[in-house]
């Protein structure tokens, strides 16, 4: 993790050194851009074919309108990792006793991990559903702390302000591990089934 972030460290450290710092408030910025959990399953509005598809339904489902406010007016804090890589989460996720076993298991595991622990990094300080962090109890207000809280109380690192900047790295080693278990998935199917699984892998 530390290597992966020498290159801004060593930015921030110059920043640090020569022009006077000006503080923000990184735990307030933090829940604004942090990613809430449905970001994960809900598609950018920027792309034109969901976007229709979803200004239809939201109308027809249970919190539709809230749904949609969510997701036509939260482009910076969307995290839709795309089709492919759900399924393949899905598919790890279902299968994981019968890939445990598979030769290339020590080289899916670290891969799961990194991305598992940046994907957790995206969701900021507090757990977000649907754009609540805190829940009310009779007045009480109650949250869920997220591993990123730490990292605000380390110099330097508490500069962090946009936890969905963390997105690229998850995309990055879940695309790898999607690699991976997409041949583990179509090593026994038939050549017929893999030109129709990779041509609607494709399209969508």
């Amino acid at each position: 993790f530390l290597v992966i972030l020498t290159p801004w460290l060593i930015e921030v450290k110059n920043y640090f050194t020569f022009e006077s710092r000006v503080k923000t408030e990184t735990v307030t910025s933090a829940i604004y851009y942090s990613a809430d959990v449905l970001s994960f399953f809900i598609p950018n509005n920027y792309n034109p074919f969901y976007s229709k598809i979803f200004s239809l339904i939201s109308p027809h489902i249970p919190y539709g309108q809230k749904m949609y406010d969510f997701y036509d007016k939260g482009q910076e804090r969307l995290t839709y990792p795309g089709f492919l890589l759900l399924s393949a989460f899905i598919y790890f996720t279902l299968n994981y006793k019968r890939i445990k076993q598979t030769k290339v298991w020590s080289k899916l595991q670290p891969l799961f991990v990194a991305s598992l622990f940046f994907t957790v990094l995206t969701l900021g300080p507090f757990l977000k559903i649907l754009g609540k962090w805190n829940l009310n109890f009779d007045g009480i207000q109650a949250v869920f702390p997220l591993p990123f809280l730490f990292f605000t109380s380390i110099p330097m690192l508490d500069s962090l302000r946009v936890p969905t900047r963390f997105i690229p790295i998850v995309i990055f080693f879940a695309c790898i591990l999607g690699t991976y278990l997409m041949t583990i998935f179509l090593q026994n199917k038939s050549q017929s089934f893999k030109k129709i699984f990779m041509f609607l892998a494709i399209l969508i």
